[in-house]
């Protein structure tokens, strides 16, 4: 009988050939795949942040907010993105500004804080 494609692909142990040790291991993981962020049998543990219980910025910076509020809308209460411009940042979810703005409620300069709150005197 001759063999056909098919049949030289399968070993037969009637050919005297034997089957390399490697060709029935499992593909290897990649270094990246393998050196995962968690690792079997291990719960990952989330991280807790914590809010800020003091002012990140201190007082002579936190005074830019309530003078931006005084000088350009006197008084008036302002929203955060026009008050961010106002203060020198691009927009309102700009961490610094953020951060800037929530020194100022925290100091008791202003009301209001978040990206999309209206700040007053």
């Amino acid at each position: 009988m001759a063999k056909t494609h098919d049949d030289a692909s399968q070993p037969n142990s009637d050919d005297g050939l034997s089957t390399s040790p490697f060709e029935d291991r499992r593909p290897r993981k990649s270094a990246k795949a393998a050196s995962g962020r968690q690792r079997r049998g291990k719960k990952a543990f989330p991280r807790k942040y914590v809010a800020w219980e003091f002012p990140k910025n201190n007082l002579e910076e936190a005074i830019r907010i309530p003078q931006a509020v005084e000088e350009k809308n006197p008084g008036k209460p302002l929203d955060a993105p026009t008050l961010a411009r106002y203060v020198g940042f691009r927009q309102a979810n700009d961490p610094r500004f953020l951060a800037l703005l929530r020194s100022a409620n925290q100091y008791g300069l202003v009301s209001g804080s978040g990206k999309t709150a209206t700040v007053a005197l």
